[in-house]
């Protein structure tokens, strides 16, 4: 009835009351059958099947002491022992290896292939001619120091010389004494004469500009300046080099033109 209490299995008919639950697939008759009759064989030879641990299965494979595999282990073991005893501190050198100790090795030079001794020797070896080379660098070096010692000396001339001889030309019409005419003698053709006359050389002791002139002090005042304080010179202006820090005085040590601006080193001469 409706009312019943519930049961499990209500209504299946089995005649021991048990109900199976076994959801694997069902087995082959066959496979049981040679599955019987393998354990039977165990038994009467006395030996029980072992299950084989799957995490080990790994390990065991290539371990079995086989007769090839102990041939061969000794072999390498013999092998590596006789090398050991032949040379303990080298190791065994390959095939390729020993080939390249046996070929000599060569190097492509010039598209010519020699060995390091060859190209060793090529490199040692020197011209015949290597004393034509230094005698050449000699005579070079011979040469320009006799071209700067005959203008050190042209340059130490002109610098103690502070006149010489030259032409002039005097006009009386306009009274002057000049290097040359000037434009108005040759427009209005006055009868000007060339003289013999001295050119001396000055400069400035101001500002050091220099000047020319036929008569024994020059009669204008500097153009540069103002100032006609004039001082005898030499034909040229003395070479002079960069100034070093002794050459530059300064009384008062470093000193800086506006405050917080760069500081020159300066030299007290203390």
């Amino acid at each position: 009835s409706r009312g019943a209490a519930p049961k499990l299995g209500r209504g299946m008919g089995s005649q021991s009351g048990m109900i199976s639950i076994d959801l694997s697939p069902s087995v082959k008759s066959s496979y049981s059958a040679s599955h019987s009759r393998a354990l039977s064989i165990l038994q009467n030879k006395n030996k029980k099947l072992e299950a084989e641990d799957p995490n080990n299965s790994h390990r065991k494979k290539g371990t079995a002491s086989t007769p090839d595999r102990i041939q061969k282990v000794m072999k390498r073991v013999e092998r590596s022992s006789t090398e050991d005893e032949g040379s303990p501190n080298q190791k065994p050198a390959s095939k390729k290896q020993k080939l390249e100790d046996q070929s000599p090795k060569t190097v492509r030079v010039f598209g010519r292939e020699m060995t390091q001794e060859e190209l060793d020797k090529l490199r040692s070896t020197k011209s015949k001619n290597q004393h034509l080379v230094a005698e050449a660098e000699l005579e070079a070096t011979d040469r320009y120091f006799d071209a700067m010692e005959k203008k050190d000396e042209m340059e130490s001339k002109m610098l103690s010389t502070f006149e010489m001889k030259t032409k002039a030309v005097t006009c009386h019409v306009c009274n002057y004494t000049a290097f040359k005419a000037s434009e108005i003698c040759k427009r209005e053709q006055h009868r000007y004469k060339v003289i013999d006359a001295v050119k001396r050389f000055y400069h400035c002791k101001n500002c050091k500009k220099r000047v020319t002139c036929l008569t024994k002090i020059p009669k204008e005042a500097c153009s540069q300046c103002g100032e006609a304080n004039w001082v005898r010179a030499g034909m040229i202006a003395e070479r002079k080099g960069p100034k070093l820090l002794a050459d530059q005085l300064s009384v008062r040590g470093n000193e800086e033109k506006y405050l917080g601006g760069n500081v020159a080193n300066s030299n007290i001469h203390i």
